[in-house]
């Protein structure tokens, strides 16, 4: 396999920037794409009335944009067209762009002038962290989106280390750390909560950052293969790799994450590695020390923590938090995504070729889960999830460098509720926890040895 092959990279696509949907570069349509959304935009003087608190970069991570809904009276159209001429609007303005926080706006009574998108403009808006509430009859009123961000982040230099949002900060000690890692961590948030590898005792690694959390908050299995073979397998002292695998990145039915790989692939940063590939045969300089505990949203080897718990105890409280939080038959469904899987095994495969040693797991789960017909809040039902266990076993025993382990079992885990973020998330106490039962396992299979 040639590795760091960015002729994989589509060269005509449509892009998202800041959800917004938009021609990629080199698209015959690309003109005419942002002509027609021109032709919508009007500038509004208009007087808030209400006002949704704002969402910050601590409260959405690991994701990377969140919106507030105001309700406006509209005082006078300034420039183009608001069809129908509405007394009132909703109007959705964003409070994080690429992991960082906006300017927060003003309160009740303030009159603003706003350029505005409708809401139509910008696909699956509901599935961005929002704010929204108003008052339940202002439903009614027109919805649009303030674009003045997005507008001023498409005038800021596109820079190096940039790979699309909160996973910069993974990114860029990735950079600082790879002459000296020895392990990586892969997977997408549930690896991103769950395992702190400064726990790690192996290498100095409490001095010399030796293993990095690298996951990626909302992944698809496809873009953890790319890190996998096209970043981690380029570290040159790299010994093993943990790769925490989710069940629903094997669903045919789970599409929810593929906007993250689009965001990755168009990044300034993985666009600046496409065209200096030269730079992952440097040679650091000797070992980094960093001082203090790190600050931000993750630590000096890559961990966000998370320190409540957001799990209702009382019986009628946490049945309503399940209904709106998991999906149960019928609405779950699953079916095996046998293309996924090969992409993974080969992954895999080429990792233990260049004798690097894959511990792969299943994380756990929060212990409702012992009570449902679901192993997850994704819905991977029972048999299903059992199914992929088999699969991941059979993995382990034909490959003598590859360890498999189901932490979940069906929320039977041992880990309380209280050492949980949400249903499938765990908060700091348990991740600690959880690291610290891994690296005794670890040792177990003869993975201590050899640092």
């Amino acid at each position: 396999m040639c590795l760091m092959d960015f002729t994989r990279v589509p060269t005509c696509r449509l892009i998202w920037v800041g959800g917004l949907l938009l021609a990629g570069a080199g698209c015959d349509r690309e003109e005419e794409v942002k002509a027609a959304q021109r032709a919508d935009e009007v500038r509004v003087k208009m007087t808030r009335l209400a006002a949704s608190p704002g969402k910050t970069a601590r409260d959405i991570a690991p994701y990377d944009e969140a919106l507030a809904w105001h309700h406006y009276r509209v005082d006078e159209v300034l420039e183009g067209e608001l069809k129908g001429s509405p007394e009132r609007i909703r109007v959705a303005h964003w409070t994080v762009l690429k992991g960082e926080d906006l300017p927060a706006l003003g309160g009740v009574g303030e009159s603003v002038e706003r350029v505005l998108r409708p809401e139509s403009h910008f696909l699956d808006l509901e599935d961005l962290a929002a704010s929204h509430e108003l008052d339940f009859e202002t439903e009614e009123d027109p919805g649009y989106v303030d674009v003045a961000p997005l507008r001023a982040l498409a005038g800021v230099p596109r820079m190096r280390w940039d790979y699309g949002g909160f996973f910069s900060h993974r990114m860029r000690l990735y950079w600082i750390y790879r002459e000296q890692l020895r392990g990586v961590v892969l997977g997408n948030s549930h690896a991103a909560k769950a395992i702190c590898p400064g726990i790690f005792p192996w290498a100095d690694n409490a001095t010399t950052p030796a293993f990095l959390n690298l996951a990626y908050a909302a992944a698809p299995l496809s873009l953890q293969c790319r890190l996998a073979e096209d970043y981690v397998l380029r570290l040159p002292r790299l010994r093993v790799v943990t790769w925490v695998v989710s069940p629903r990145d094997f669903n045919l039915k789970w599409r929810d994450a593929e906007n993250k790989e689009r965001d990755f692939l168009e990044s300034p940063g993985y666009q600046h590695d496409r065209a200096h590939a030269e730079q992952f045969a440097g040679q650091g300089a000797g070992a980094i020390r960093p001082a203090g505990a790190g600050e931000g949203v993750v630590d000096l080897w890559g961990w966000e923590r998370r320190v409540s718990c957001q799990v209702p105890e009382e019986p009628t409280e946490l049945e309503a938090y399940l209904a709106k939080h998991v999906k149960l038959p019928p609405r779950a469904a699953f079916e095996f995504d046998e293309a996924a899987w090969s992409r993974f095994r080969r992954s895999v495969e080429t990792l233990t070729a260049a004798g690097v040693r894959v511990v792969l797991l299943i994380p756990p789960c929060h212990p409702v889960f012992q009570k449902l017909p679901v192993s997850d809040p994704d819905g991977t039902l029972d048999q299903a999830n059992e199914a992929l266990v088999e699969r991941l076993s059979q993995l382990d025993a034909q490959t003598e460098t590859v360890w498999f382990r189901d932490w979940n079992r069906d929320g039977n885990n041992g880990l309380p509720s209280t050492e949980f973020y949400d249903l499938d998330h765990l908060n700091a106490q348990g991740a600690e926890r959880f690291t610290r039962q891994l690296v005794g396992w670890m040792g177990e299979c003869g993975l201590a040895e050899g640092w």
